[in-house]
């Protein structure tokens, strides 16, 4: 006979496996301190790239346009406001990236707490059920060895 509240649970878990399987995979192989390390290093570098196309798209822009004829102080006075405003940019970037990485974690790991925690229900339905065939399965061993002290086999339904 089957156990409704076992399918139920098993139900449930293979469907979060498929459902959320894929969120979760990053957050098994990582600690905390891992997964958002791992994860404003990609931001720091992608932010760099698109800070740098961003900077230099705007840098031509002006020396086409607005510019023709510029003197050295007007240069380092733009490359000083675009370090400035890289540093402020990355900064900002990577507390934003950090603060959604530690809020994702937190989530996904209560998400895997929950499975594990059905995890152990499931098992302790299934050291029930062996609980409840224990006593029978004695039973059926110990008639099985009286019928064989007596000559006769159950099993085949012959004497010997």
């Amino acid at each position: 006979m089957l156990n409704e509240e076992r399918v139920r649970l098993m139900t449930k878990m293979a469907m979060f496996e498929k459902k959320e399987g894929q969120n979760i995979a990053p957050i098994l192989n990582y600690t905390k301190k891992d997964y958002i390390s791992s994860r404003k290093l990609i931001a720091f570098l992608i932010g760099t790239v698109l800070y740098g196309g961003l900077f230099g798209i705007v840098l031509a822009a002006l020396f086409f346009t607005v510019i023709l004829n510029i003197d050295r102080i007007t240069i380092l006075l733009i490359l000083l406001i675009g370090v400035i405003g890289y540093l402020l940019f990355i900064y900002l970037y990577l507390l934003i990236v950090h603060r959604r990485a530690n809020r994702k974690y937190k989530r996904e790991s209560h998400k895997l707490e929950n499975y594990r925690q059905a995890w152990d229900r499931l098992e302790k339905l299934y050291e029930r059920e062996e609980q409840e065939r224990a006593p029978k399965m004695a039973e059926q061993t110990t008639q099985r060895t009286m019928a064989a002290t007596d000559g006769t086999d159950e099993t085949l339904g012959t004497e010997e």
